[in-house]
């Protein structure tokens, strides 16, 4: 097998962005020293006593004489207490001035205005929505907006290591079981299962966060076994609070791949991002760049590629609403195939894909509807040079691919942490290389399913 190297001009490059990172202005969000007059382990003992919900407890050690030596987070705990001896919300106002994106100050801010009046709360669950770094957070803007208002009562876990989940088990039917690259082979609809898990470990740090996470999934068809699909993908995010509202993101990144059993494909690399929080939304770019190698195809054997890829998203929080998009240019620079599904002749697989993902959510409360359209198109770098299936003749074709899909779903609570979900999809795959040429990519995929979706978090 070939493999090709991922260039030295990304290292150079990765070399830049640290360069950057460390001549930006930048605290990384450093905690303040502990006074000199509080006792040793004062201000962990807090946390503790927050974590345990002895709020209590916390407002008889603490008093108007030593409340400003404490570090802005430990002021958000005492201001949720709500001590008789101090205004909440002046408290609330000192810690925000200390630090203006403190997202749990934010949410701790927002958790006490639920309790005491829930819709002077919209305002600050909002900007927990545009700023919070942990998407433990955001699930708790989530419930604020789906009137969820006893989920929020509960202590947050603030350890520095925080464990974030989410899990799907669920069934459906597919019209078309084959994956991209299996299209030359039969098929027949089949009932499938599904099962999907994203797990995610972070270490929090005064500049950032350095995080482990996991995702994998499973799609086993019940008449179509030769087809069963298995993913693992893992990334390893360090961030980097540039400023307030700037986060710089390093993450090497890996995965494989199963079908029918054996393995498929595997890839490696690292991407950097960069994330921006403003206003009503966020927005990030991205550079990423790896190596993959393909295995079990019997259409055109094992082959090797680097790909070079750039992104750049939106996120958008309007009040009960979600709306995202991505945009991607990726090129591909691998292996000349000389056989391609039986076929001798000259195929390019080098190529350049360009992108597009959408996806809008709406919350009515009682459920939620969502719909996310998608679109895809690929140009071979070179043109294609092969018999004709009936002339014999000798046919030289630029391959262009167009892939349009779209996917409507719903989801209905039905505990605090638990969702019904039901989706539908139609992806349609459009080549100018037809039935009498020397593959047909003309492929139509419909899926129904229905699921249930869990979150667990160490919040």
């Amino acid at each position: 097998m070939k493999r090709l190297r991922v260039p030295e001009a990304f290292g150079h490059a990765l070399l830049i962005g640290l360069a950057l990172v460390v001549s930006a202005r930048s605290s990384f969000g450093a905690t303040a020293p502990i006074a000199p007059g509080l006792p040793v382990g004062f201000q962990s003992q807090i946390v503790e006593l927050y974590s345990k919900n002895r709020c209590d407890e916390i407002v008889r050690r603490v008093n108007p004489r030593n409340v400003y030596d404490l570090r802005p987070n430990i002021i958000a705990i005492v201001a949720y207490c709500n001590p008789k001896w101090g205004n909440s919300e002046e408290l609330f106002a000192l810690a925000e001035s200390l630090v203006p994106a403190g997202d749990l100050i934010l949410v701790l801010h927002a958790k006490y205005r639920t309790r005491k009046n829930p819709a002077s709360a919209e305002e600050l669950w909002k900007k927990v929505l545009l700023i919070a770094r942990n998407p433990a957070f955001l699930e708790m803007a989530n419930d604020y907006f789906n009137g969820k208002y006893d989920s929020l009562d509960r202590p947050i876990n603030l350890s520095t290591q925080t464990l974030f989940a989410n899990v799907m088990f669920g069934g459906g039917q597919e019209s078309n079981p084959r994956p991209r690259g299996f299209e030359y082979l039969n098929t027949h609809g089949s009932g499938a299962a599904y099962a999907k898990a994203d797990i995610t470990w972070r270490h929090w740090y005064p500049w950032g966060s350095l995080a482990v996470d996991t995702a994998a999934s499973e799609s086993r068809y019940f008449s179509e076994s030769g087809f069963d699909d298995f993913n693992q993908s893992a990334k390893i995010p360090i961030a980097l609070h540039v400023y307030s509202d700037k986060d710089v993101i390093f993450q090497p990144i890996g995965g494989y791949r199963f079908i029918g059993g054996q393995l498929y494909q595997n890839y490696y690399g690292i991407g950097v991002l960069g994330v921006v929080y403003k206003g009503t939304y966020r927005q990030s770019v991205q550079g990423l760049v790896y190596s993959d190698g393909i295995y079990n195809n019997p259409q055109n054997g094992p082959s090797a590629g680097s790909h070079y890829r750039f992104e750049y998203s939106w996120e958008f929080f309007p009040e009960l609403r979600y709306i995202s998009m991505l945009l991607g240019i990726e090129h591909v620079s691998a292996a000349v195939g000389t056989l391609y599904n039986g076929v001798t002749g000259l195929f390019p697989f080098s190529h350049t894909d360009v992108d597009a993902q959408f996806k809008f959510e709406q919350n009515f409360r009682h459920l939620t509807f969502g719909i996310a359209p998608q679109f895809a198109y690929r140009i071979d770098s070179e043109s294609s040079i092969y018999p004709e299936q009936n002339t014999g003749q000798m046919v030289a074709k630029q391959r262009h691919d167009w892939l349009l899909g779209v996917q409507p779903s719903v989801t209905v609570p039905i505990l605090p942490q638990v969702q019904l979900y039901a989706w539908y999809s139609y992806q349609e795959i459009i080549s100018n290389i037809g039935a009498n040429d020397y593959v047909n990519r003309n492929q139509t995929d419909n899926v129904v399913g229905i699921a249930l979706k869990a979150t667990l978090s160490t919040y």
